[in-house]
């Protein structure tokens, strides 16, 4: 169990996610290897992700979004990424992923649940989230000139709040 009172999202942090956002997954090669060694120190760098998925996520659906919308976006989305990758990832997977940010009432608890049962799972997750997360910003990147500040400033106040809730939680345990 993760000791979230441990847990403090920093600059380095908020230098990472950038890092990420601009290089992709592979710029945390090296921080999987030196900066995520416990799960405490992981933590910070999972719920930059999770968050970006998130802020991500509600700017490509507004509020009003369809299940068949986003059928149809996941399956424009493998389609695409075929066309220049053998990287493939779980249709209903990121389908449940992207319904869970958005706070689907009709998703039930073991379609949250069983998209992360296994490793594998976890991965199609992971991979599902990244491809979504990039996909969404290639859309924004040419919108402004400081659509990616904008971009992490959301997330980093998202990953922070999500923390302190987590924190919360924890101490109520206690």
């Amino acid at each position: 169990m993760i000791d979230w009172m441990s847990v403090e999202i920093n600059d380095d942090h908020i230098a990472a996610l950038r890092l990420f956002l601009q290089d992709g997954p592979i710029a945390w090669e090296q921080l999987q290897q030196q900066e995520m060694a416990t799960d405490e120190s992981a933590a910070p760098y999972m719920q930059m992700f999770q968050a970006a998925f998130a802020v991500a996520v509600g700017r490509r659906f507004p509020s009003t979004y369809t299940i068949h919308e986003i059928v149809r976006y996941i399956a424009k989305l493998r389609i695409k990424r075929k066309e220049y990758s053998d990287d493939d990832f779980n249709a209903r997977v990121a389908e449940n992923a992207i319904r869970t940010v958005l706070g689907d009432k009709s998703l039930s608890d073991e379609d949250k649940t069983d998209t992360i049962r296994d490793v594998t799972n976890l991965e199609h997750m992971v991979s599902a989230q990244t491809a979504i997360l990039f996909d969404v910003l290639l859309a924004y990147e040419n919108s402004s000139a400081g659509w990616l500040e904008e971009f992490v400033r959301d997330t980093v106040e998202l990953a922070r709040r999500w923390v302190r809730e987590l924190q919360n939680a924890q101490v109520g345990q206690g």
